[in-house]
């Protein structure tokens, strides 16, 4: 469980590291091993890919449920002849976060680093994704494949070859619906899932029209 590992901003620390830390290993195990068999260091760096890439894939979700919860506040009645409220983290009672004007330190450093996590994770990783399908493109179209297009194999072979992108448009469409929708401001309830149903719809269409999986019956479910 998550206070297993102290604060919230302990946990959301060690969830956000952890994976950049097993892939670190991942790479050194590689390189050892190129030296050690004094193979050419890309063979290596390939073969270590597609472990690194799922490693990345299947750690987003969960990280980024786990960023996207370190903002929201709630708000609770704390003097009732006052009418004087406190607002505490939603997923952590335990952590103050003091006024909206005045945030406490605590909650401001958990906001700071969950933004740095943001950027290496819900923004980095689609990013990462999309430049290692773009030097894909012409393999995948062309069905010529090259050994960055087997790394990489996961994000592309469910999908017809011209839709090589799909996978990462379904990733944002997760990570929209699951976290950036939680950006917008509880006091704009309504607007959050207006925006939320209108990403949904929109997606729904956009399957309906493009028909991407290569099995035209997944397109259906």
């Amino acid at each position: 469980p998550p206070r297993c590992l102290g604060s919230y901003e302990d946990g959301l620390l060690v969830r956000g590291v952890l994976p950049l830390c097993v892939l670190a290993l991942l790479a050194a195990a590689f390189l050892l091993r190129a030296v050690a068999r004094r193979r050419p260091l890309r063979s290596e760096l390939l073969a270590a890919l597609p472990l690194a890439l799922w490693v990345i894939y299947l750690s987003v979700p969960s990280i980024s449920a786990a960023l996207f919860n370190a903002f929201p506040c709630a708000s609770f009645g704390y003097d009732d002849a006052t009418g004087e409220t406190r607002r505490y983290l939603r997923a952590d009672l335990s952590l103050y976060c003091g006024p909206s004007s005045e945030p406490t330190s605590e909650y401001e450093t958990l906001v700071n680093l969950a933004i740095v996590l943001l950027v290496i994770w819900p923004l980095g990783a689609p990013l990462l994704f999309t430049a290692v399908q773009h030097q894909n493109r012409a393999a995948i179209t062309e069905r010529v494949p090259t050994d960055l297009s087997r790394a990489a194999a996961f994000l592309w072979r469910d999908y017809k070859p011209e839709y090589w992108w799909w996978e990462i448009f379904e990733l944002l469409r997760k990570l929209t619906l699951t976290g950036f929708v939680l950006l917008i401001p509880e006091a704009h309830d309504m607007g959050r899932l207006m925006f939320a149903t209108l990403v949904a719809i929109l997606f729904l269409v956009l399957q309906l029209l493009c028909q991407p999986l290569a099995r035209a019956v997944d397109n259906h479910l």
